[in-house]
């Protein structure tokens, strides 16, 4: 690729991330209530449309969903920034910005119904998950996101989340 060739590339991938944006946006929009001028819920629609989605459909999922999607949305973009902003940082994770790790912990959270949906084919595991005692070790629990949400699918479950980053173990 020649250097004169780059700012059609930087305007080819604009489009897309700008899509990814406001699907992200939307999705907010639809989890957290968010009061939107007319004019930016249409430019919003007028994407959705683009990108062959529903705004019908995409409501009517689950809201769990919505907001792990937003979530990996918001967490993948704020690291892109970061990397632009930051490209001499040490390798590693470093991340503290409580959105980003808040938006990166939301991923796990379908995980629980995922595994919700597949304990009826794995044996005594679903029994399992449902007695007195037993326990979920969520090993890198990082902000409790899927701790959370494994709480929240099977209430009997003692869940024990272990991290050693002190920055998501606070916002935990």
């Amino acid at each position: 690729m020649k250097p004169t060739d780059l700012p059609l590339l930087v305007q080819k991938l604009n489009g897309p991330m700008e899509a990814l944006g406001a699907l992200g946006a939307v999705l907010r929009i639809q989890t957290e209530g968010l009061a939107v001028d007319p004019r930016v819920h249409e430019a919003l629609t007028d994407v959705l449309r683009t990108l062959g989605v529903d705004e019908a459909e995409l409501a009517a999922m689950p809201t769990d969903l919505k907001l792990a999607i937003a979530g990996g949305i918001r967490a993948f973009l704020r690291q892109s920034v970061d990397l632009v902003e930051n490209p001499d940082r040490p390798a590693g994770w470093s991340f503290d910005d409580p959105a980003l790790l808040q938006s990166q912990g939301r991923l796990s959270t379908p995980v629980a119904q995922v595994i919700a949906q597949i304990v009826p084919t794995l044996g005594e595991l679903g029994a399992r998950l449902g007695s007195d005692g037993a326990t979920f070790l969520d090993v890198g629990t990082g902000v409790a996101w899927l701790a959370i949400a494994m709480a929240t699918t099977f209430p009997a479950l003692r869940v024990v989340g272990l991290d050693v980053f002190a920055p998501a173990l606070a916002l935990a």
